[in-house]
């Protein structure tokens, strides 16, 4: 998922450079706004556009700047740090990220044709009102995903050993595995592995390790 200025303009940009084709869908979902008022309800909606690069990949685009002034949600920064992944049963995977990753379902959102998604993360810790770093998950077919090898997410922690034994306390079966270093791809880091919801796999790496 890509947070962009302006949708349309980048929609339009693309129709300018004769890639009309890139552009998969103009709508391709509606998904819950990161900051509703008043608090709970689901009065604004993020349209999403899904568009392909030239190497065949999808990407969504969503817009993230600040609403515009006088219209709903008018004021409100859209601080969206989201990454979106399929899971085939989004109640069994909100129960899991909240159990095991302690991550609380911020917003939920399901459509009369059936689209369900949900945001889950933790609120902001400087702007009341919007979301910190987040995942969000939409019921869907998962195969698609693990071909793309988009299904594997790292999460660091400031005390591995700890972040083990948690996860071995609530029964996860807990992998060690070797992941490059992000400074250095060729140096190597420890990590701790588990299986998700669907095909989602999570890595556990130390903080000043990643």
């Amino acid at each position: 998922m890509l947070t962009v200025p302006d949708r349309g303009a980048c929609l339009a940009k693309l129709r300018g450079l004769g890639l009309e084709r890139c552009i998969l869908s103009e709508e391709a979902a509606v998904i819950p706004v990161r900051n509703p008022a008043p608090a709970g309800s689901q009065t604004l909606q993020d349209i999403v556009a899904a568009v392909a690069d030239l190497d065949g990949y999808t990407w969504r685009l969503v817009e993230g700047a600040e609403r515009a002034a006088g219209g709903a949600g008018a004021g409100q920064d859209d601080r969206m740090v989201a990454l979106a992944a399929h899971v085939p049963d989004l109640g069994v995977a909100l129960a899991w990220a909240s159990s095991v990753l302690g991550m609380p379902t911020l917003h939920q959102y399901q459509s009369s044709s059936g689209y369900a998604t949900a945001l889950v993360g933790f609120p902001h810790a400087q702007h009341a009102g919007s979301t910190g770093p987040a995942l969000e998950l939409i019921q869907g077919d998962t195969a698609a995903q693990a071909e793309s090898g988009l299904a594997h997410l790292v999460i660091s922690t400031s005390d591995l050993q700890k972040t083990v034994q948690h996860l071995q306390l609530l029964r996860q079966s807990v992998e060690a595995v070797q992941l490059g270093a992000m400074d250095d791809p060729t140096g190597l880091v420890s990590a701790a592995r588990i299986n998700g919801p669907g095909n989602l796999r999570f890595c556990f790496v130390q903080a000043d390790a990643a």
